[in-house]
């Protein structure tokens, strides 16, 4: 087997131990980072935001071809797509670091985000490229309008807890639906958004409520829109996306999937193997139920 083999070849043991510093492990049970969740859901054929590339560290892809690290690919990339174009890491979490590119200039010499203002591009690509976690660059969602009624400035998305049967069948312990507060861009319950659980049987809110914090809300404390009782649109397809979804990854029995609504239907965005248990059970919501509950048992 070892004919013909180099003196200096690598060892079983040596690989060993330097595969888990070329290939670390991921903390979780699904890999984190956007760009291969975007992969994953666009080779399934699930209805997904397009992704137009990332970019991590002195590395990355725009719209399938490597990024040679020049502002004239970038701009060109730009170029192609409606503003505003979004951006956030590669890997993180919580609504940390997510941005709007709302302009460029004519002049191939800035960008212009929501957050920041505008910035050199050399400025932006040099900060990017020392940032090991990166960006990827994403269509900016049009949410379905009812929903834009609580928040302008972010997209109010679904959080959907699914647990998988030994049956094959998807449960669906807890669902929220997340809405911004203020200029946020970000729906995020940990950047002061509001949560409001969802009824699983008919798609109906129940009073909005903060985390932490013991606040609850009849209506959206700044745009008074509705929530208890707001029937959210497409609800029962959000369920079944995210269903759909999780039966392509069954080593993994309990998943939180992120679900835009848009006027066509409901958008897949992210999936997390770690979830927030604590804000799926306030205001007296349990999710010692079904699967959960036999485990615990058990």
């Amino acid at each position: 087997m070892y004919e013909g083999v180099p003196p200096d070849y690598v060892s079983v043991k040596e690989y060993v131990r330097i595969e888990r510093i070329l290939n670390p492990r991921q903390t979780g049970v699904v890999n984190f980072d956007k760009w291969h969740q975007y992969c994953f859901f666009k080779g399934l054929g699930l209805p997904t935001p397009e992704v137009f590339g990332f970019v991590s560290g002195k590395r990355g892809m725009l719209e399938g071809r490597p990024f040679s690290g020049e502002a004239a690919a970038l701009f060109a990339m730009l170029d192609r797509h409606e503003k505003p174009v979004v951006i956030k890491p590669f890997g993180g979490g919580h609504g940390h670091g997510f941005d709007l590119l709302i302009d460029w200039s004519a002049l191939r010499e800035t960008l212009t985000l929501k957050n920041k203002g505008e910035v050199h591009v050399s400025d932006f690509l040099a900060e990017v490229a020392s940032d090991p976690e990166g960006l990827i660059f994403q269509e900016h969602i049009k949410q379905h309008p009812q929903l834009g009624r609580f928040s302008a400035s972010a997209v109010n998305t679904l959080r959907v807890l699914t647990v998988l049967t030994k049956t094959g069948d998807v449960e669906f312990p807890a669902v929220i639906l997340k809405m911004a507060q203020g200029t946020a861009l970000v729906d995020n319950v940990g950047a002061g958004g509001i949560a409001s659980h969802m009824d699983v049987q008919n798609g109906r809110l129940g009073p909005g409520f903060v985390w932490p914090g013991k606040e609850s809300y009849e209506r959206h404390p700044e745009s008074g829109a509705p929530i208890r009782g707001f029937a959210v649109p497409f609800w029962r397809e959000g369920l079944d996306l995210a269903a759909r979804a999780h039966l392509n990854l069954t080593n993994a029995r309990s998943l939180g999937w992120d679900v835009a609504i848009t006027e066509q239907g409901p958008l897949l965005l992210e999936m997390n193997s770690y979830v927030a248990i604590p804000v799926f059970q306030r205001m007296g919501h349990s999710v010692r139920h079904g699967v959960f509950k036999a485990m615990l048992d058990h």
